[in-house]
């Protein structure tokens, strides 16, 4: 943003400029804007491709406080974000939080249920921001701005301040619930046993959902530049950028040295889980995959929910092996939450399966 100021002279603009995410557009934020008149810079010294358009709109951050207001966002847009969810465990867990979270008044389930949301509105590529802004753009001239009418630099640069300040509330939320999970496994747990797993579920699919996002960060824009090709990373253009800015990996490390920290993460959580009890255990019959018997300290809240997520031997492998696909950012989803439960089949089960296979004698 100083860069651009320094090429540029701006003024503030009488109306608001408004954001939202999803179909539904329920929940929206405002903000004062800026107009930046571009000037030519010096050839490679600009951020911004050569275009026709004269002028670019931000949000004016000196002024607004773009961070809380984007907090305010996340907590607002949780339910559209569950309800666009497909059918699957994840959104079954979601649901049960949020069920849980109504009744008790869990502050730690209720910064992981933010923290899944702010974690998803990053990922979610297809979900499109939408843009738009009444107000006056040049004097005398009264225009009327909407997400397909607004310049592609100036949606890069919005939407660039917009994942911006999720990215820090979700780096906030993160060290909180790192905290406060560390204290409860510590202390004894009596109640609020499920609460914890309930957590530790949903905190594994932020980080099956984080994994997915370096990946692509990998893959899809350092392997282009190996190859020498000039192009911006197509992650972040499918997220609402385009070829009208100019991104490069914001890191200091390579996106594979945050994978491999996901991964470190997810065996330290399992493991305090496992010393804690709360890895269950469960039968399930080969042919009719009901469940026919789990560990006899189970809490009621894991059994119910092993039970709604409707979960198979062959599921569990499955996703346990599941790989990477740059256009679903789901892809990986499961991969780690699926180690959380250990799947046997019981002996009496496998009897009764022998003896249909022998057939009667």
């Amino acid at each position: 943003m100083n860069m651009i100021k320094a090429q540029s002279h701006f003024r503030t603009l009488p109306s608001p400029l408004e954001a939202f995410h999803s179909k539904r557009g329920l929940h929206h934020e405002t903000f004062e804007a800026l107009k930046v008149c571009v000037r030519p810079a010096s050839e490679g010294q600009s951020i911004l491709a050569e275009t026709d358009d004269q002028y670019l709109l931000l949000i004016n951050n000196e002024i607004e406080d773009i961070n809380e207001k984007m907090q305010n966002y996340i907590t607002q847009s949780a339910i559209d974000v569950y309800e666009d969810e497909p059918e699957s465990p994840v959104k079954v867990t979601i649901e049960m939080a949020l069920s849980i979270q109504a009744e008790q008044k869990d502050n730690l389930l209720s910064s992981v249920v933010e923290l899944w949301t702010a974690t998803t509105l990053l990922v979610w590529q297809k979900m499109d921001w939408n843009i738009e802004m009444q107000g006056t753009l040049a004097i005398d001239r009264e225009l009327s701005i909407t997400g397909d009418e607004l310049n592609s630099a100036s949606r890069g640069l919005i939407v660039t301040q917009l994942l911006s300040a999720i990215e820090t509330r979700a780096d906030n939320l993160c060290q909180k619930i790192a905290s406060d999970l560390e204290q409860r496994f510590m202390r004894k747990l009596h109640d609020g046993i499920f609460g914890t797993f309930v957590t530790s579920v949903i905190l594994l699919s932020c980080v099956e959902r984080m994994s997915w996002l370096y990946q692509a960060w990998d893959v899809l824009y350092f392997t282009r530049q190996q190859e020498r090709v000039s192009t911006v990373c197509p992650t972040a253009t499918s997220f609402g950028y385009s070829n009208g800015l100019s991104l490069q990996w914001p890191l200091g490390n390579p996106p594979t040295f945050y994978l491999q920290g996901g991964e470190h993460f997810c065996d330290l959580l399992l493991m305090l889980l496992r010393v804690r009890e709360l890895i269950p255990t469960i039968g399930i019959h080969p042919q009719t995959k009901d469940i026919l018997q789990t560990s006899s300290s189970i809490d009621d809240g894991i059994k119910r929910w092993i039970s709604n997520i409707q979960i198979s031997q062959e599921y569990v492998e499955q996703r346990r092996n599941t790989e990477f696909d740059p256009e679903d950012f789901r892809s990986l989803d499961m991969k780690y939450i699926s180690k959380l439960v250990q799947v046997i089949v019981p002996s009496f089960a496998q009897d009764a399966r022998q003896d249909e296979e022998e057939g009667p004698t």
